[in-house]
C-alpha cells in the first residue's frame, strides 16, 4: 500500500512541475516580444535579442569581398553554435 500511496505522490508532483514549466514557457512567450527579448522583425529580416540585431552578416560575401573561409566560419559561429548550445543547455 506504501508503494501506492508513493507513486501517486510522486505523480502529482510532476503534474505539479510540468504546470509549472508550461505556464512558465506561455509567460515567456507572451513577454518576450514585450520586453524585447527575442523577436523577428519582418522589416529589417532577421532576429532582435535583448534590443541588439542578430545576422549571420555574410553581405561582404555575398558581394564578393569575403574569402571562401569566411562564410562557413560566420554561419557555424552565429547560428550553429548557439543553436548546439542552447539546445544543450535546455535538455540539461
Amino acid at each position: 500500500m506504501l508503494v501506492v500511496v508513493t507513486s501517486i505522490r510522486s505523480h502529482y508532483d510532476t503534474a505539479a512541475l510540468s504546470n509549472d514549466v508550461e505556464s512558465g514557457i506561455f509567460l515567456l512567450f507572451i513577454f518576450a516580444t514585450l520586453l524585447d527579448i527575442f523577436r523577428f522583425d519582418l522589416e529589417l529580416g532577421h532576429f532582435i535579442i535583448f534590443g541588439q540585431a542578430w545576422t549571420i552578416s555574410i553581405e561582404s560575401i555575398l558581394y564578393g569581398d569575403g574569402g571562401s573561409i569566411d562564410a562557413p566560419l560566420k554561419i557555424f559561429s552565429r547560428v550553429l553554435l548557439p543553436g548546439i548550445a542552447f539546445v544543450t543547455l535546455s535538455l540539461s
